[in-house]
């Protein structure tokens, strides 16, 4: 929509930028097998792609040039996204492979790879998404999986662990969960019958201030904390 432009990928190494009102093709060349992925970064408008040759290729869509390429996966790329919450940029390689990327200067800012599950039928992620909504990034398999992500390189991606005090866990009628949430404002949310950690999420609060106690409103949709300075 950005562009007004429609664009595709192909086996045949092609990616294929055509106008929907003219009907007329460009074409980017660069990559050397097939190429199974497109993004294109709304933020600083332009478009990465990549497949099996495992680098992703950034290129300009007015210019039909590239701009730079990313190496640091080691297996197929089956996805890209970009996260305009936190600004980044996201991929994802069959070999269960995360790398989020700056998308200004293109480097590396954090590398998570799944080595502890094993999927059926097939031990992979086949398509990865980003959800504004719940700040989480969505990968599915056979199934869908949510992996908490804060948007710190340091934090990384998937599990978050509490590393400040507790100030208590409530457990939610509403949606049979759990949440955890300690003094920096850490609140994480589990759930109740595997265990499995849901997603996490920091409260905004000033500095030197720390969280103190937490509840439910009535309807079990509202988390309430109080603060150390009341």
């Amino acid at each position: 929509k950005e562009i007004d432009r429609i664009v595709s990928t192909s086996l045949d190494t092609l990616v294929c930028l055509l106008d929907p009102v003219t009907k007329q093709c460009s074409y980017f060349h660069g990559h050397i097998k097939s190429v199974q992925c497109v993004c294109f970064v709304t933020a600083y408008k332009y478009i990465a792609t990549s497949g099996q040759d495992r680098e992703i290729q950034i290129w300009n869509p007015y210019t039909q040039k590239r701009i730079t390429s990313l190496a640091g996966h080691g297996a197929c790329v089956r996805s890209i996204v970009f996260n305009p919450t936190h600004n980044h940029l996201i991929s994802l390689s069959v070999d269960k492979q995360v790398i989020v990327w700056d998308p200004k200067t293109y480097e590396p800012l954090c590398c998570v790879q799944d080595t502890e599950h094993v999927y059926r039928p097939e031990d992979t992620f086949t398509c990865m998404g980003w959800d504004d909504k719940t700040r989480n990034l969505m990968l599915a398999h056979s199934r869908l999986q949510a992996w908490p992500y804060r948007g710190d390189a340091n934090q990384g991606l998937g599990l978050v662990l509490h590393k400040a005090r507790l100030v208590g866990g409530l457990y939610n009628a509403s949606f049979a969960n759990i949440i955890t949430i300690d003094i920096s404002g850490l609140v994480i949310l589990w759930n109740l019958d595997t265990g499995d950690q849901i997603s996490a999420w920091s409260i905004k609060h000033s500095s030197g201030e720390t969280i103190t106690s937490a509840s439910f409103d009535r309807s079990g949709r509202r988390l309430l904390v109080g603060t150390s300075r009341g």
